[in-house]
């Protein structure tokens, strides 16, 4: 995927911060799915994690605001630097 992308002119890519299987959020108790548009994150907060082969990488938000889309499901394997969603 592509770092620029013109479908969400404006909005702050969520980056791939590693190569492996991508897993939004990690739910014991119910299905783990990515988040919602809408969801307001805050900078820094960790959106997901990427499941290498030599450990857990975290994936955290570029900067605070609301996540409008996500293009990556969950368990999909992604490369460093895809645009996993954006966040405006």
């Amino acid at each position: 995927m592509n770092y620029i992308t013109p479908k969400h002119p404006g909005a702050t890519p969520i980056v791939a911060s590693a190569t492996g299987r991508l897993l939004w959020e990690v739910r014991f108790d119910d299905r783990s799915t990515a988040p919602a548009p809408g969801t307001e994150v805050k900078e820094g907060a960790p959106l997901a994690c990427i499941e290498a082969s030599y450990a857990i990488v975290p994936v955290a938000a570029l900067k605070a605001g609301r996540i409008i889309d996500t293009c990556v499901r969950q368990g999909q394997m992604v490369k460093k630097g895809d645009t996993i969603g954006w966040v405006e």
